[in-house]
């Protein structure tokens, strides 16, 4: 699933112009997260996505919501990760 292709056009780009800049959350950083080979993958049933838990490559911890399309992964939306996500998947890790 990690290797799958990252999709980008003008609606998601702009989204996260539009959402993402004011938290300094950026296309590449979202890409980062779904490269992640540690993290964290569950789909959503409440919104017909799937949400992916990683860190970027500078160890910030996000969370990235986004769902399948035959050509591979449309990023819809990024956030932060709450200090208790980051808690249960950093302590998964040991």
């Amino acid at each position: 699933m990690y290797d799958e292709r990252v999709l980008w056009d003008a609606w998601n780009r702009k989204a996260f112009q539009a959402f993402g800049a004011a938290r300094g959350i950026t296309p590449g950083s979202a890409e980062e997260v779904l490269g992640d080979p540690f993290g964290d993958v569950a789909y959503a049933a409440e919104w017909n996505g799937w949400r992916t838990i990683g860190r970027t490559a500078t160890g910030r911890w996000l969370i990235v919501m986004w769902i399948r399309r035959r050509a591979g992964r449309y990023p819809l939306y990024a956030r932060d990760a709450t200090d208790m996500v980051r808690r249960l998947l950093e302590d998964g890790e040991e």
